[in-house]
């Protein structure tokens, strides 16, 4: 695998903004700026991009499907 092939997302993979994330997973972009400087486990995977935090949309994807036991994300 190239390098030039691991810098781009899958095709179609867009990023999402911390407010797009925020509000596909009905939280406040604050609650997804505090689970970053927390730290805090089972958060949906996220990339700094310069000063701009970025969400992948498939991984976004990813951690609504694994939420699909019926738990709720803790705000």
């Amino acid at each position: 695998m190239s390098l030039s092939t691991l810098a781009h997302p899958v095709v179609g993979d867009r990023l999402l903004t911390e407010q797009e994330a925020a509000s596909m997973l009905g939280l406040k972009p604050a609650t997804l700026r505090t689970w970053r400087s927390t730290g805090r486990a089972g958060q949906p995977r996220w990339c700094k991009i310069g000063r701009a935090c970025r969400y992948r949309l498939s991984d976004v994807q990813a951690y609504i499907a694994d939420l699909s036991d019926g738990s709720e994300v803790a705000a």
